[in-house]
């Protein structure tokens, strides 16, 4: 192919291409892309949700970690003055790997 041939043809492209500021498109041509563009909006719709449903359930589990966490030293103080133990001692409670065992305060030296 000569070099005006392929000139011949490059100009014929470039009348071709559409130039405008506006290009009107018909349903047909854009159809998949809006749904495809609705889809996504749903997911991440949905993944909001989802994300925010996660971090409201984590915050609850870790209250009520908590909850428990501060019940359980409460109760294990409350018992130790119970058995006289003096405060100015460190204690520890060593709890029973099965039920019905017996407990132990077993005493800390600094």
């Amino acid at each position: 192919m000569s070099k005006e041939q392929k000139k011949t043809e490059e100009v014929l492209e470039q009348e071709t291409t559409i130039s405008s500021e506006i290009i009107e498109l018909e349903w047909q041509e854009i159809e998949r892309i809006f749904s495809i563009r609705d889809d996504l909006t749903n997911l991440e719709a949905h993944f909001s949700t989802m994300c925010l449903n996660f971090e409201r359930k984590k915050a609850e589990l870790l209250r009520t970690m908590s909850e428990c966490e501060s019940a359980m030293y409460s109760l294990a103080s409350q018992l130790k003055t119970e058995k006289g133990i003096s405060p100015e001692l460190t204690y520890e409670l060593k709890l029973p790997q099965a039920v019905e065992q017996k407990a132990y305060f077993i005493r800390k030296d600094d």
